[in-house]
């Protein structure tokens, strides 16, 4: 996927920044010594892995946008999408009627949910007025292991034990802890990072990202192959 790409040609530029200011993170780099700059090793670290995990978040919002511009190329019909996908779709006609603001504006808002429920029980490709972008992209854009999961179910993974997160879970929740802590100026909480510590988040986050990629494009081409034999049935 694109994304992937994307994200992994980021960390790149990453890695080569750590390794221009700091060579003696290289060891295969005929410097040895420590260079001198005005700056310690802890606070190059951190801010790398602040940029690091910005960069991650960003690939995981673009994963998003791919998968369902996926979606729309293949022209799925929208009676293949899971029910949690569905949700996203109604969210904000739903939450205009929570809000009760006036008779009116709840009329609307009902003729909008059932329009849109009525769109999504049929068997009609799914439409680009359809694709709940922006609320999908609100709840999963985090480097939080819950809300990354949240976007595999929204694409109608039913085990997530099974998941890249199974893998990396638990390594992300620290790392988001390390992330928070440095953006609120709390990184005394934490023992001073190392240069080598944020070489192994940037690898850490590209192993993720592409065993996520390679999660989502499972997820894809399961929904389109079962679109496929439904269609081939009919």
């Amino acid at each position: 996927m694109t994304a992937l790409n994307d994200f992994i040609g980021r960390l790149d530029e990453v890695d080569a920044l750590l390794r221009h200011v700091a060579p003696e993170v290289d060891t295969h780099s005929p410097i040895s010594h420590e260079k001198r700059r005005p700056f310690s090793n802890s606070t190059l670290a951190r801010s790398c892995t602040v940029l690091i995990v910005s960069y991650f978040e960003g690939f995981i919002k673009d994963l998003s946008d791919e998968s369902l511009d996926n979606l729309i190329e293949n022209q799925l019909p929208c009676s293949r999408l899971e029910s949690h996908f569905r949700g996203y779709v109604l969210a904000d006609h739903l939450k205009n009627l929570r809000e009760g603001r006036d008779p009116s504006r709840d009329w609307i808002a009902m003729q909008r949910v059932m329009e849109t429920a009525a769109f999504m029980n049929s068997g009609r490709v799914i439409e680009e007025r359809f694709l709940p972008r922006r609320q999908i992209k609100r709840a999963v854009t985090s480097i939080d292991p819950k809300k990354i999961n949240e976007l595999f179910k929204i694409f109608g993974d039913s085990d997530l034990n099974r998941g890249p997160l199974s893998r990396y879970g638990e390594r992300l929740k620290s790392l988001k802890n390390i992330r928070d802590n440095a953006v609120h100026g709390n990184e005394g909480d934490f023992d001073p990072l190392s240069l080598g510590d944020a070489l192994n988040y940037l690898e850490l986050l590209k192993d993720c990202a592409s065993a996520m990629s390679d999660r989502m494009d499972l997820l894809l081409s399961s929904l389109h192959g079962q679109a496929a034999v439904t269609k081939y049935i009919s």
